[in-house]
């Protein structure tokens, strides 16, 4: 019985450190206010057409958009996006997304039209 006592023990030893360390992880991803949140899609810009998009299932279901643009690729992610955005967004269209702003230029062959994103922020 004395070694099944001292294997507990240094169970016990080993997981706390490891629980604490994973509590303050996760207290600190959720720490993030909703101004913090916005303020991160709004200081992203971006322009360019749209060569791809999907929904990446090996990756956390990310919404996933590829826009080509004068210097290459880039990959847009419209995972916090509740508007629909990502669903109106077809192949082939012109993207702007201007610094400082939640607007969405679309431009396509027919309309030009501009989406402002929507977040419904849960508190975490």
């Amino acid at each position: 019985m004395h070694w099944y006592l001292r294997r507990q023990f240094i169970l016990a030893i080993i997981g706390i450190p490891i629980i604490l360390v994973f509590i303050r992880v996760v207290r600190n991803e959720s720490s993030q206010t909703f101004e913090e949140f916005l303020h991160n899609y709004r200081t992203e810009e971006y322009s360019g057409w749209v060569i791809d998009k999907y929904v990446d299932e090996n990756q956390n279901n990310f919404q996933k958009v590829f826009l080509k643009h004068d210097y290459g690729e880039r990959v847009i992610l419209f995972n916090h996006e509740t508007g629909g955005l990502f669903n109106y967004i077809e192949v082939g269209d012109t993207l702007i997304k201007e610094y400082g702003t939640l607007d969405v230029k679309i431009l396509r062959a027919d309309f030009d039209t501009t989406i402002t994103m929507r977040f419904n922020w849960k508190e975490r």
